[in-house]
């Protein structure tokens, strides 16, 4: 059983924009050896926004943790790695029973060559720079993968073009980690798809 709470884009203290998602499942396992177990796994994740004139900063965190016996089932474990949260690092490079994924983000135009979109005209001759800083942390390592725990940083640069409709990363983890590319609808259209 899940309880969801959700705060939408709002203002906030300090002139920041804040969005809010928090979960908290309930799950019941049953084993062959009929021995029953139960686990919280709570969930949150925070977006922090905030205008400078044309540019904006912008703060995502993704933060879980398993609560329970020490068995837990590999699908209740914390998955982080890859373009959303863990930039630089393979997808689901983190497996253990708490993480934390923190990203920081400075958006603004840069020239660009206006693409033309047909009959419909062409998008602004302007791209939407973003250069990040992201970190990954992630505690009691699932014993099935390779003994990654602690804090993982990583750099990276997103380009947001066509109305900031479309995104390209280029990241590179700092502490074992290597150059990673991705192409991606910009989380603010996520809700459309």
């Amino acid at each position: 059983m899940t309880l969801g709470l959700d705060r939408p884009t709002a203002l906030a203290p300090g002139g920041f924009e804040l969005a809010a998602h928090f979960a908290l499942t309930g799950v019941r396992v049953n084993r062959p050896s009929t021995i029953q177990s139960k686990l919280l796994r709570p969930s949150l994740v925070v977006d922090l926004e905030k205008p400078f004139g044309s540019s904006r900063v912008l703060l995502r965190t993704i933060a879980a943790g398993v609560l329970g016996h020490d068995s837990v089932p590999l699908q209740h474990l914390i998955f982080l790695g890859g373009p959303t949260s863990g930039p630089g690092y393979d997808f689901h490079e983190f497996v253990g029973r708490a993480g934390v994924s923190q990203q920081l983000e400075w958006r603004f135009l840069a020239p660009f060559i206006p693409i033309p979109l047909g009959r419909y005209g062409k998008a602004p001759g302007a791209i939407t720079l973003a250069p990040f800083a992201a970190a990954v942390w992630i505690d009691r390592p699932a014993p099935f993968k390779a003994p990654r725990q602690g804090w993982y940083p990583a750099l990276g640069l997103g380009a947001l073009t066509v109305f900031d409709v479309i995104r390209f990363d280029v990241a590179r983890g700092l502490r074992g980690g290597r150059w990673t590319f991705s192409v991606d609808i910009g989380r603010d259209f996520w809700s459309v798809l």
